[in-house]
């Protein structure tokens, strides 16, 4: 049973989801945030409530991805 603190995503979850929407690319070679042809941005190619953190963190970007995943995987349950 999920609780609200837990999460239905494990570490090898979230790597697939970056390799299948970055490559694991967080920053371009120049050293500026990879952005997506959509606008999406870092690892996880987060396209709803970015913020600065999420753009320029791999950790923020990881963790913000990983909210976005539960919540919705909680609202289908």
């Amino acid at each position: 049973m999920l609780t609200l603190n837990s999460s239905p995503f494990d570490t090898a979850d979230l790597r697939r989801i970056a390799c299948h929407e970055s490559y694991f690319q967080q920053f371009k070679s120049n050293g500026s945030p990879f952005y997506g042809i959509g606008g999406d941005a870092g690892l996880m190619q987060i396209c709803f409530g970015q913020t600065g953190q999420h753009i320029w963190s791999w950790i923020d970007n990881i963790s913000w991805a990983e909210q976005i995943l539960t919540e919705s995987s909680l609202q289908k349950i």
